[in-house]
């Protein structure tokens, strides 16, 4: 596992990887700014390993990961976080991904990733806000992904990074009121009034493979 493709809109993220990679003795066979250029360098060259940024235009790294997946892309995947509080390791987790890290802690956990997906294992280090949640108002713990739909935890995630309705339509290319639709949805099966009250609600809980 020594051929590796940079999925990073940021330059200067993209070096930070490249000098962790450089201590790996890591090939870096290509680079890409968005989930589209990254699906045809992944056709074009042979890469053992895929390390992606959680944030890309275009398509989101979800999308990415279903498409690599659809095509039977049999490497790995290492996922990179600039807000891991906001996302839901589980969801990366069924499409695919083998690793997400934190930027924050990249060049201790990079390698330790790379260490882990080699040699066969997943790495989720982190806590976040969707592993497991539960209700602060109920005893009952429960799995948010097996309550939303693929496409209604798709905007739950562009919701939780910020994005209005009318970005997400873009995003996802689908209409406001569709949008409007799948959001309702996600707050009558969570119980929450808004996104506000829907985050306050939900208790990190660590969940290991």
């Amino acid at each position: 596992m020594n051929n590796v493709i940079i999925v990073e809109t940021l330059e200067q993220r993209r070096k930070v990887i490249q000098s962790v990679l450089l201590t790996q003795n890591m090939r870096v066979l290509g680079s890409a700014t968005n989930g589209y250029e990254a699906l045809h360098l992944v056709e074009s060259v042979a890469a053992d390993t895929v390390i992606m940024s959680t944030e890309l235009p275009a398509i989101s790294a979800i999308e990415v990961l279903e498409l690599l997946k659809k095509r039977q892309y049999a490497g790995k995947t290492i996922l990179i976080a600039a807000h891991p509080e906001r996302l839901s390791t589980e969801a990366y987790r069924r499409c695919g991904a083998a690793a997400l890290i934190g930027e924050d802690n990249l060049p201790q956990d990079l390698p330790r990733a790379i260490d882990a997906v080699q040699y066969g294992y997943a790495f989720f280090p982190l806590q976040t806000c969707s592993d497991v949640v539960e209700l602060n108002t109920s005893s009952t713990p429960y799995a948010l992904e097996e309550k939303l739909s693929a496409q209604e935890h798709k905007v739950l995630q562009y919701l939780l990074g910020g994005l209005s309705n009318s970005e997400i339509a873009k995003m996802m290319g689908l209409s406001c009121k569709t949008i409007s639709t799948y959001k309702a949805r996600v707050l009558q099966k969570t119980k929450a009034r808004n996104l506000v009250e829907l985050v306050g609600k939900l208790s990190p809980t660590a969940k290991l493979l």
